[in-house]
């Protein structure tokens, strides 16, 4: 009988390291900042990657956005029922980025995604005052390298910070579930 209970208990508790799927977010950062998010949707949820993923976002620029702009994610991944730092690897998980605008430059010679385009969106710096919106534009994620593939499947916490002399102008933190449609086992995968 005792090891049916310690049974149950353990099945129990391995349900309490997993959260339910979902995605939740906010703007953050001080009253002045210069980035607001004032909607944010995406779907389906859990995201499947690789795959198609909508997107809706409103927000605004209240003001120019220089290039000399740093950010600084921190990614978190609910695991063993706890959240983990994710470290930076090949500038992907909780990264101080100097130059942002930098990796932004690939689209000054390769254009703009067309999903931004069609929105009238920037996607290269300076940034402009303007009003942000994107209204259900489909981002098709078509490939995830083996090194970050074995990581998709989970709950994750991220929290963005874009700086401008050291003085954060935009802030977003978000809990996203994703899931892989791709099998990266490395045992039986």
């Amino acid at each position: 009988m005792i090891p049916v209970v310690l049974a149950l208990l353990f099945c129990h508790a391995l349900g309490q390291l997993n959260l339910p799927a979902h995605f939740n977010w906010s703007d953050c950062g001080p009253a002045d900042r210069k980035i607001r998010i004032s909607s944010l949707h995406i779907d389906p949820v859990p995201v499947k990657l690789p795959g198609l993923m909508t997107v809706t976002l409103d927000g605004t620029i209240a003001g120019t956005l220089p290039a000399d702009v740093t950010m600084d994610a921190n990614v978190k991944k609910w695991t063993l029922g706890q959240w983990g730092n994710m470290p930076c690897i090949h500038n992907v998980g909780s990264c101080h980025y100097d130059n942002p605008c930098e990796f932004l430059k690939t689209f000054a010679t390769n254009g703009c995604p067309h999903q931004l385009v069609e929105n009238g969106l920037p996607c290269t710096c300076p940034f402009a005052p303007e009003k942000l919106h994107m209204t259900r534009e489909i981002f098709n994620v078509s490939h995830i390298p083996d090194t970050y593939g074995r990581f998709v499947e989970g709950t994750y916490r991220y929290h963005l910070e874009i700086k401008q002399a050291g003085h954060v102008i935009g802030c977003l933190s978000a809990d996203i579930t994703m899931s892989s449609s791709t099998s990266f086992g490395f045992l039986f995968g």
